[in-house]
């Protein structure tokens, strides 16, 4: 079951409230409130609200292929299983087969998500075995073209996947990010007065811009938590499957 609260995340929340009542109690008053306009902290903070939702968007349609891509593979390594057993061959391919499926979910199971990629080899082993079956009536072909379009289309989801885990936010994305979030917390800075409403919103500003940066953070990031998560969706798949 996964945890909705963790420690982590109350230490995450004390740290930006804490780097938020820091800007605001030791930065020291630049200009108080005299500046020009063309100056106007609205302009950084609706650059800064557009880059975020973009790149939330972003990291959230990466994170749903990676899920969707995941589901459909597990579905589809369960439709082999289901294919094979009623083909009428013998019973050393379908045991090779069977062997293969298990051997590659548990690759996957067995090593850290991030290097799925390195699934290739049993991935060949098992399009290996099913290549070698020659159907012998119009039921086996209709069955075996099926396997076949289902084989390929787990083939299609392994690339996906394997897109999905190699494209995080790049590192020069970041940096503009970063970037436009210190201007939009710079530009309030320099119209804040003494007035404690002016103390009042820089801080709570300055906190949503942490907070929202911390959001995409933790979007863009596969967590071990995650990873351990789907891997263990693939040894679950292996050990339902050698049960049949």
């Amino acid at each position: 079951m996964q945890k909705f609260f963790r420690i982590s995340y109350f230490i995450r929340l004390l740290v930006i409230f804490g780097l938020g009542y820091g800007i605001v109690s030791f930065v020291p008053l630049f200009s108080l409130g005299k500046i020009p306009s063309v100056a106007n902290p609205l302009n950084g903070l609706i650059l800064f609200v557009f880059l975020s939702g973009f790149l939330i968007n972003q990291t959230m349609s990466r994170n749903k292929t990676l899920h969707v891509s995941i589901t459909l593979e597990l579905s589809r390594t369960r439709r082999i299983m289901h294919l094979i057993e009623n083909i009428e061959a013998n019973a050393r391919w379908k045991k090779e087969v069977k062997k293969s499926l298990i051997a590659y979910l548990q690759s996957i199971g067995a090593h850290d998500f991030a290097t799925y990629h390195t699934s290739d080899a049993s991935f060949r082993d098992l399009t290996h075995e099913i290549y070698t079956f020659v159907p012998k009536t119009k039921k086996d072909e209709m069955l075996y073209e099926e396997l076949l379009f289902i084989t390929r289309e787990i083939a299609f989801q392994r690339q996906e996947l394997t897109h999905g885990l190699s494209s995080p936010i790049s590192p020069y994305t970041w940096i503009v990010f970063c970037l436009v979030g210190v201007i939009a917390i710079v530009l309030i800075l320099l119209i804040r007065d003494e007035s404690l409403l002016a103390m009042w919103y820089v801080f709570f500003v300055t906190v949503i811009i942490f907070l929202i940066a911390d959001l995409l953070i933790e979007l863009n990031v596969l967590t071990k938590s995650k990873r351990r998560a789907y891997q263990k969706m693939y040894v679950e798949n292996s050990k339902r499957i050698a049960k049949e």
